[in-house]
Formats: C-alpha cells, sequence, structure tokens
C-alpha cells in the first residue's frame, strides 16, 4: 500500500471512528447570477451595505453599493449604476456565505436572522424572521427557483 492509499485509509478510519457525518452534505444548488442582479443585489445594497456595515472593504461581507462603496473612487456617493465589475464580485462575496445544505442554515442568512450562537450578526438582526419577503426571496435563490 502506497503512501498515498494508506493516508485515505486512515482518514475514513478516523471518520468512522469518530463518529464522522451520519448525513451526507448535499450543497444547495449554484445561485443564479442573473436573478442576483434583478433581485438579490437591491436587496443587500439596501440592507447591508451602509458603511458603517457591510459596504466597508474591511468587513468579510463587504458589498459594493450604489451612493456607498465602489470599486473605483469616481463613482463613491453617485447614483451611477453598479458596473459588472462590482455586481460580479457582490456575487461572489455572497457565494462565500453558502455554506450549509438549506438556505436559512447559511451564514447569509443565519446571520441576517441574527439567530445567535458564537455566527450571532453583531449589527442585530437584518430580517426579523423568516418570513420577511426579501428574506424569502433570498432563501427561494438560495434553493434555486427562479421564481421572482
Amino acid at each position: 500500500m502506497n503512501v498515498c492509499h494508506w493516508a485515505v485509509a486512515a482518514a475514513v478510519g478516523l471518520s468512522v471512528a469518530c463518529g464522522g457525518p451520519s448525513e451526507s452534505f448535499e450543497p444547495l444548488p449554484e445561485p443564479d447570477f442573473s436573478l442576483f442582479v434583478s433581485e438579490i443585489s437591491p436587496i443587500l445594497e439596501a440592507r447591508c451595505a451602509d458603511g458603517g456595515c457591510h459596504g466597508s472593504p474591511l468587513r468579510p461581507f463587504a458589498l459594493y453599493a450604489v451612493g456607498r462603496h465602489r470599486l473605483a473612487p469616481q463613482p463613491t456617493f453617485s447614483r451611477v449604476p453598479l458596473e459588472m465589475e462590482e455586481l460580479s464580485a457582490n456575487y461572489h462575496t455572497a457565494r462565500g456565505f453558502i455554506d450549509a445544505p438549506s438556505p436559512l442554515e447559511t451564514t447569509l442568512l443565519h446571520k441576517a436572522l441574527s439567530r445567535g450562537g458564537e455566527e450571532a450578526h453583531g449589527g442585530g438582526a437584518v430580517f426579523q424572521d423568516a418570513s420577511d419577503p426579501e428574506c424569502e426571496v433570498i432563501a427561494r435563490w438560495l434553493q434555486g427557483d427562479h421564481e421572482p
């Protein structure tokens, strides 16, 4: 048995011996970019991209927004629509917080709902509960439902 096979066998053995995951992780589908641009980005810009929150490049969930933080300094604080590069950056930032098998369990919505624990949202609840219409739009987007 070569070293690579031995390492795989050891990892599998440890996983079984240590009570590895009993369920397989089914990732959410790849989120639709065009729906992100038309439906999700406006929600994130309005609710999350304030300069004191995620409109700062220093934040882990840093977002670009019209009238706020921009990729190039010239349009900052102007009403110039986001450039495709900014929308793409926001999309990839949001994708980085899609880390669970169901929409409400993702860090993206878990924090926005401020469910507490170690991952509590420092700015409080963005959505009061999962029935908030904009929270539902994001959850449907995460689930792969392309209906507006």
